[in-house]
């Protein structure tokens, strides 16, 4: 009985070894906040000058930049799509398992989101990398049926998630919010989980789109390094308090 009352009145600490695949998570979340860092480097050095993908902007510009600079949108692409992806499958069960106890249907919707946006960056980067090859051959034989193939890939990769960030706010969003049910990550982290996840919902306003994808950009690189370096460092993990 002693023993009973000793363990309904105490923290009980388990430590990350036991959780399966925590450090793995971590470390794939460190790889997801390198991708956000180097898709912002070549967006800022590359792209954004030549305001690539600007509807304003005749296709045809478009396809000839596409045709000069090839080979980085290919491994740009490649990058924050498919290496993101890839990241995300191995950290989304990882989230799962830390977070579920204190809000299990929380934590098994938000991981259910977490693996359709990771399907979505496969389906988008594959998209975008097939779509350049296309588009790149197609300019060497006829150019309007270029500029018609390049504005397809464009509306098809926007469409599956390019531009609008909601399924990876909500989440980010909701492995927070049972976080912070569970306690079991750093409370600050999880509140900046809440924001971050929040911006991503919020890209699907037409009000300060670019800022807000930017927000949503910024808070997952914070989230997602803060989370890798917690999981990687193996920080134990509170599983039950009784006040």
């Amino acid at each position: 009985m002693n023993t009973s009352l000793r363990q309904a009145t105490t923290d009980a600490v388990v430590p990350d070894s036991r959780l399966p695949g925590q450090r793995a998570g971590g470390w794939a979340a460190l790889l997801q906040a390198a991708t956000f860092v180097f898709g912002f480097a070549v967006y800022g050095t590359v792209i954004a000058g030549a305001e690539y993908g600007a509807l304003a902007i005749d296709p045809a510009t478009h396809v000839a930049f596409l045709v000069d600079n090839q080979l980085i949108l290919h491994a740009w692409y490649a990058v924050i799509y498919l290496v993101f992806g890839g990241a995300l499958v191995v950290l989304a069960p990882a989230i799962y398992d830390r977070v579920r106890g204190g809000a299990p249907t929380m934590a098994r919707v938000g991981t259910i989101f977490g693996l359709v946006w990771a399907t979505l960056m496969f389906a988008v980067g594959m998209t975008a990398i097939v779509g350049g090859d296309i588009v790149a051959t197609l300019a060497t034989i006829d150019g309007d049926r270029a500029a018609a193939a390049w504005s397809t890939t464009r509306l098809l990769m926007e469409g599956m998630g390019g531009g609008i960030e909601i399924v990876g706010g909500l989440w980010i969003g909701l492995v927070s919010l049972a976080a912070l049910r569970s306690r079991t990550l750093p409370v600050w982290l999880n509140r900046i989980g809440v924001l971050t996840g929040v911006a991503g919902i919020a890209t699907t306003s037409l009000f300060a789109a670019e800022v807000i994808t930017s927000i949503f950009g910024l808070g997952s690189i914070v989230w997602l390094t803060w989370l890798g370096i917690h999981l990687v460092r193996g920080a134990r993990t509170e599983t039950s308090s009784v006040r």
